[in-house]
């Protein structure tokens, strides 16, 4: 029996920006995945850190670096109300219901040996309800 995958979302912040003339990217950005891995697995941590690689890898150019928001899963749907501004362009769909997710996240250091063998060190577990600061340079320092 094939577990159910669900939807989530996980916002970035930018922490820095570079300079540039113009236009300079947007403060934060949201990135979707799928998964059927229960939340806090280091599959569920691969899952949503492919997704925030492929954001950052759109927002690099602009930001110095990232900061992780808030997780939400997708709880159900609901269908636009009549009073609504978006009636007009959306008769007859449904909008997602998002609920925020608090994870236990056992931060892993992964790195592949000369001989191509793939290690796993977890650190330690802190828990997180997405308004901690968790930046991608903090998640590479290991002491």
């Amino acid at each position: 029996m094939k577990k159910e995958e669900k939807n989530y979302c996980i916002y970035l912040h930018a922490v820095g920006k570079k300079e540039t003339t113009g236009w300079d990217g947007f403060d934060e950005s949201v990135t979707h995945f799928r998964t059927s891995a229960k939340v806090g697995t280091i599959a569920f941590a691969k899952a949503q850190m492919d997704a925030v690689d492929e954001c950052w890898q759109q927002q690099q150019r602009w930001w110095l670096d990232y900061r992780l928001g808030k997780l939400s899963v997708e709880v159900g749907r609901e269908p636009v109300s009549v009073m609504s501004p978006a009636w007009e362009y959306h008769k007859g769909r449904t909008f997602a219901v998002w609920e925020e997710v608090t994870v236990w996240i056992t931060l892993i250091r992964m790195w592949t040996t000369s001989a191509g063998v793939t290690i796993l060190h977890e650190r330690y577990c802190y828990k997180w309800a997405g308004n901690e600061p968790h930046s991608r340079k903090g998640n590479q320092q290991w002491k």
